[in-house]
């Protein structure tokens, strides 16, 4: 059982950083999505680190092995979705702003 509490500490950094990234998500807030995305990234830093003791030799057990194996997927695919929604809310605030810009650029044309 030498590096199983490592692998399990990642693993418990990266389900915290996950949930601080779900907590501070807020689509309708650019500095709460900057802040989610920090998360995520500690989060996925985090997951690489685990993904170094996932091997047959660093988990005393079989079973442990498939918990973490399962924990790792869990781990991923929130971090997959939670990654698409900012680059999605983010895409949409890139967007408003550059709308909203060309539309006083032509006003003021029109004005002056």
């Amino acid at each position: 059982m030498k590096q199983s509490p490592r692998l399990m500490s990642h693993l418990q950094r990266a389900e915290d950083h996950v949930q601080n990234a779900q907590e501070s998500w807020d689509a309708t807030d650019l500095s709460r999505c900057a802040e989610c995305v920090e998360y995520l990234r500690h989060a996925a830093d985090e997951l690489l680190l685990a993904q170094q003791f996932t091997g047959e030799s660093d988990v005393p057990s079989a079973e442990m092995a498939a918990k973490a194996k399962d924990r790792l997927q869990r781990l991923h695919s929130s971090v997959n979705r939670l990654s698409r929604l900012v680059d999605a809310a983010m895409g949409f605030h890139r967007r408003l702003a550059l709308d909203t810009g060309m539309e006083e650029a032509v006003t003021s044309e029109s004005n002056g």
